[in-house]
């Protein structure tokens, strides 16, 4: 298999990617991280991307012990990379309001990755309460078709647009990836991941145009006003672990260094732990 991890290193270089850690559907086991993760974790430092680490929720069930643990693993086994939280399948109904709220304080609470919470909630909710318990809601987590007559709920406008994200999947070519690039910017949505892996999961590969997207979305020599910026997911054969159901499949979310559309990157783990991995 081949090592994408530096792809996504040297990305870095031209968009600012934030990746999201998900070894096991969260942290892992005893023995996670595995030495084929602290690899990639190590290339994706270097080259000075922000890493986050991914925890479901499942829609507020999951019992806030367990949440709380997968969060102390993140804090602690890998507090030499990650600084954030990824929180997945959140819960849009306002019964849930306060469990998310206690997660959101916990996490701000740790020590080591209280930088940036993000809450995917995957859709637009009615209105902006649950951007007090979150520093980035992803508003939008579909295809490209449902994206296409799709609109920003109204209060997101009152929002810097670096607390916003969209992920748009089943986005077949490169003119289709640039319109949604160019709608993120204008709309004022400054975390985007774009991709054409399809359902039933959508971010076991990177982009075929990961490459094209990346220039698109170059920012190194532009000012970081409102330019693109991108989002990556490093394909099957990444570092590894457990695979992911497509039901708490991490999304992508890149950090902006001021209000520039971002990109995101998820390293998706496997079946099949691989060997030391090596550079292409």
């Amino acid at each position: 298999s081949t090592y994408i991890w530096d792809d996504v290193a040297a990305a870095n270089d031209k968009v600012p990617i934030t990746a999201i850690i998900n070894p096991s559907s969260g942290p892992g086991g005893p023995s996670d991280p595995n030495s084929d993760y602290v690899v990639g974790m190590g290339d994706l430092q270097t080259a000075g991307v922000k890493m986050i680490g991914y925890v479901s929720s499942a829609y507020g069930d999951r019992p806030m012990a367990e949440i709380k643990a997968d969060i102390d693993k993140w804090d602690t086994d890998y507090s030499t990379w990650v600084t954030g939280i990824f929180i997945d399948e959140g819960s849009n109904s306002t019964d849930d309001y306060a469990y998310y709220e206690e997660l959101y304080n916990y996490i701000k609470a740790k020590p080591n990755v209280n930088s940036l919470v993000v809450l995917n909630h995957g859709v637009s909710t009615l209105d902006d309460q649950w951007m007090s318990v979150c520093d980035v809601d992803v508003i939008f987590e579909n295809t490209f078709a449902e994206y296409s007559s799709w609109t920003p709920p109204e209060w997101a406008g009152g929002y810097p647009s670096d607390r916003l994200d969209i992920i748009v999947h089943t986005t077949a070519n490169v003119a289709d990836m640039q319109t949604v690039v160019d709608r993120a910017g204008s709309d004022g949505i400054g975390y985007i991941y774009v991709t054409d892996d399809v359902m039933v999961n959508p971010f076991d590969a990177l982009p075929t145009y990961w490459t094209d997207m990346i220039n698109y979305m170059d920012c190194s020599s532009i000012p970081p006003t409102n330019t693109p910026t991108a989002t990556a997911i490093p394909p099957t054969n990444t570092p590894t672990a457990t695979a992911i159901p497509p039901t708490n499949t991490p999304t992508a979310t890149a950090i902006p260094p001021t209000n520039t559309p971002t990109a995101t990157l998820t390293p998706i783990p496997t079946n099949t732990h691989t060997p030391t991995p090596t550079s292409t």
